[in-house]
């Protein structure tokens, strides 16, 4: 898997397994350093949270390769899973280069308890926000943009003054993570009955307006020619 990952991603300086809770495997991935215009191993440089993930998809069909012929406890099953190392903590090396499993995994042993919480979360919710929205009983194309509004707003706890005075930004602009965007996907699911909507809906719908449009292009009421690939 980790082998696999790193050499069919030159994006990336290391990549590490980690067993985690209940038999779920967490992905942590390091970015390589990159030197003009290429990509060498070494400590990450710096990047924002949209960065992190635009690039967690694009690793995401290498992993998926991977786990056609891992092992069953060696597996990445979830999207969710996948961390991006911080730039000031990489991959914890020995004078080899070799990436030392137990040290690495011990940096983000907070992290790696947080991702798995959050895609425990059952289809009903269970643990989600207390002011999530209730469940929509009969969604509309009105209903579904304020309901994304409001599980936005649930989740992040932004003002929503900061929605208007920076209206084309992004949530990851804005200062959303990655367990934040999985915890919307859970609520978004829970609560408009869509089992389809997973964290890649976020990642690939950063907004408001670009999230209630995938949703409502995937039930068929959005504008003609959208594809429910941006839902999946």
């Amino acid at each position: 898997m980790e082998q696999h990952v790193v050499a069919s991603t030159p994006e990336l300086g290391g990549a590490l397994v980690v067993g985690a809770r209940q038999s779920q495997n967490v992905l942590l991935i390091e970015p390589a350093v990159v030197v003009t215009g290429e990509a060498r191993r070494g400590p990450p440089l710096s990047s924002t949270t949209a960065e992190q993930a635009a690039l967690i998809e694009r690793v995401w069909p290498s992993v998926r390769e991977a786990n056609a012929t891992a092992a069953a406890h060696q597996r990445v099953v979830d999207k969710a899973l996948i961390l991006v190392t911080a730039p000031d903590r990489p991959l914890v090396r020995d004078s080899r280069g070799v990436v030392q499993r137990a040290a690495s995994a011990e940096q983000y042993a907070g992290e790696i308890e947080t991702l798995c919480a959050n895609a425990d979360l059952g289809p009903e919710g269970v643990g989600g926000p207390r002011d999530a929205p209730e469940p929509l009983v009969s969604p509309d194309p009105g209903s579904i943009g304020q309901f994304v509004q409001e599980s936005v707003s649930a989740v992040t706890s932004w003002p929503h003054e900061d929605a208007e005075r920076r209206p084309s930004a992004t949530f990851f602009e804005r200062g959303m993570d990655s367990p934040t965007a999985l915890q919307l996907a859970h609520v978004l699911r829970r609560g408009l009955r869509r089992p389809d909507i997973g964290l890649s809906t976020v990642y690939c719908n950063p907004t408001v307006s670009q999230l209630a449009s995938a949703i409502l292009a995937a039930t068929g009421d959005g504008p003609e020619g959208d594809d429910r690939a941006t839902i999946e």
